[in-house]
């Protein structure tokens, strides 16, 4: 079965790059070793420098994405009492939901896989890449196509069926397919949350933020290290405390009846981004948004 998408790229900006920023959000940059809250108006005059760069490194000959099999079930997704206020409407109401099994990354993809099958780094924002450990470093600055169109290229890669057909703006799944993919908005929540192994923790495998790395940081260690912190119940790592991680699904508001293996709206605006807050907030960008945290995770359909 065959689900067909219709993105449309909303452009903010464009600046000697093929990446365009189509949402504004407010962020810290780092200026001059001081930190300070950045605005709209200090954003406009940032997008008037160079803020994205294509860089040629050499790939590893080797390709290896660990992954961890998540046996199915049902959980009740969206926000429980007691969870986040900030994005409690988006996250509302809590409802059954029942998945079948799949593989997740144990990791976010890294620096070292992006180049080895992309040949390119995107960087964001005038970071600066790191010097050493990009085996252990998580990459970002990445857009939903380019997530799409990785999963596709590591598919080809390792001898696996493409999960993504694309077709100018279009973009269609086969679920069916062994390749990779990215996770639905439900496969990521019900990994995060633990799967079966569940202890209903806040956070995934935590329920203090402070317990949670910082995926904030300046110059060179702007890009976060993977496994920094213990895993969760199924032993993944970082989808609290690491990137914003994009997922499959369109945003839209939740509905109250059962679903099994839902896989959101075939038509909308915004993808849904995971990662970086609780387990159930939701958040969303368009698909040619390249945020400073955002990363991805793949997921493989278990067949």
């Amino acid at each position: 079965m065959e689900t067909m998408l219709s993105p449309e790229s909303w452009l903010f900006y464009t600046n000697n790059s093929e990446y365009c920023c189509g949402f504004i959000q407010t962020y810290n940059f780092s200026d001059k070793g001081k930190k300070h809250q950045n605005t709209f108006e200090k954003f406009r005059e940032d997008i008037n420098k160079p803020t994205i760069q294509k860089v040629l490194l050499a790939a590893p000959s080797n390709i290896a994405y660990e992954m961890v099999f998540v046996e199915g079930g049902s959980f009740i997704m969206g926000r429980i009492p007691g969870q986040s206020e900030e994005y409690r409407n988006a996250a509302n109401p809590a409802h059954k939901v029942t998945l079948s099994s799949y593989y997740i990354g144990k990791y976010e993809v890294t620096i070292d896989l992006w180049k080895s099958v992309m040949g390119s780094i995107p960087t964001c924002l005038g970071h600066e890449l790191p010097k050493k450990g990009t085996s252990k470093k998580a990459v970002t600055g990445v857009t939903w196509d380019d997530a799409i169109k990785f999963c596709n290229k590591l598919s080809d890669k390792e001898g696996l069926k493409r999960a993504y057909k694309i077709s100018g703006d279009q973009v269609t799944c086969d679920w069916n397919a062994n390749g990779y993919r990215l996770p639905t908005e439900a496969e990521w929540e019900y990994a995060a949350r633990g799967g079966k192994k569940s202890k209903n923790f806040k956070y995934s495998g935590y329920n203090s933020p402070e317990d949670v790395a910082k995926s904030e940081q300046e110059g060179p260690e702007y890009y976060p290290q993977i496994g920094a912190q213990p895993p969760n119940e199924l032993g993944i790592y970082d989808m609290t405390g690491g990137m914003d991680e994009w997922c499959w699904d369109f945003f839209a508001l939740y509905s109250s009846f059962d679903q099994v293996n839902p896989k959101g709206p075939s038509v909308g605006i915004w993808h849904i981004v995971r990662g970086h807050r609780p387990n159930t907030d939701r958040f969303y960008d368009f698909n040619a948004y390249f945020g400073m945290c955002h990363g991805l995770r793949l997921v493989r359909s278990k067949k």
